[in-house]
C-alpha cells in the first residue's frame, strides 16, 4: 500500500535524482562512508564522490531535505567520538562556516549548523556561530584557486560573542564540502585573529 501511494505521489511530484538516491541507499548507515584523510590543511571525513553522500549534500542544500543533513552528522559524530583524546567535548568548540543572510533568508537555515547539531547531540560539545559572511558571493566552481581566494577578500568577519574561552583548546571551522579549501582558508584567517593564541583553530569538511 505505501509503494502504491509513493507512485501515485511521485507521479504528482516527481522526486529528484538526489531524492532517488537516497531512497537507494534507505539503510545504509552513514559511517560506513567515513573515511578521513588530510588534504592540505583540511581534515576531511568522506568523499563527495559516493553517490549516498553527493545525494545527501545535494538534497539538504538545495531541496529542503533535513533528514539528509541530520544522517550526515552520523560521519562528524563517529570522527569526534573516535578523536575524543585529541578533541575532547568539553575543550572543544564547532564552528560552522555562515551563510550571508540574503541566502540564509531564502534557504531559511544554514545546512553546515545543521549537520554540527546533529553530531553534537547528546553530547557535550558546544556549538558556537563566530563569523558572519558579510560578502554575498555567487558560486565559484567556475573559478580558479586563486580566483575564488579574490573572490573571498573580505567575505568574513567575527561575530562578537561573549565566549568563556577558559575551558577551550581547540576550536574546529567546519564547512560542508571543500573543493579547493580557499572558502575555510578565508574564514581561518579572520577566526585566527580573534580566539586567544593558546587556543589551536583546525579546519574540517565533511566532504571533499
Amino acid at each position: 500500500m505505501i509503494h502504491i501511494w509513493q507512485r501515485i505521489m511521485d507521479g504528482v511530484f516527481p522526486p529528484s535524482s538526489s531524492l532517488l538516491i537516497l531512497r537507494q541507499y534507505s539503510g545504509v548507515p552513514y559511517t560506513n562512508y567515513y573515511a578521513p584523510q588530510i588534504i592540505g590543511d583540511t581534515m576531511t571525513l568522506s568523499s563527495y564522490q559516493s553517490p549516498l553522500i553527493k545525494a545527501s549534500i545535494t538534497a539538504g542544500k538545495f531541496e529542503h531535505n533535513i533528514k539528509a543533513l541530520k544522517d550526515l552528522g552520523e560521519i562528524l559524530h563517529a570522527h569526534l567520538m573516535s578523536h575524543q583524546d585529541k578533541y575532547p567535548a568539553n575543550t572543544t568548540l564547532l564552528v560552522p562556516i555562515p551563510l550571508h543572510p540574503q541566502r540564509m533568508k531564502e534557504r531559511g537555515y544554514n545546512q553546515v549548523e545543521i549537520i554540527l547539531k546533529a553530531a553534537a547531540r547528546n553530547t557535550e560539545y558546544r556549538i558556537a556561530n563566530l563569523l558572519t559572511r558579510i560578502k554575498n558571493t555567487s558560486p565559484q566552481s567556475h573559478l580558479k584557486r586563486a580566483e575564488r581566494l579574490s573572490h573571498l577578500n573580505d567575505a568574513f568577519a567575527f561575530a562578537e560573542r561573549t565566549i568563556n574561552w577558559d575551558p577551550v583548546t581547540t576550536v574546529l571551522l567546519i564547512d560542508d564540502v571543500v573543493t579547493t579549501g580557499s572558502t575555510l582558508e578565508a574564514a581561518r584567517a579572520v577566526l585566527a585573529l580573534h580566539i586567544p593564541k593558546p587556543v589551536t583553530l583546525q579546519t574540517l569538511a565533511i566532504a571533499h
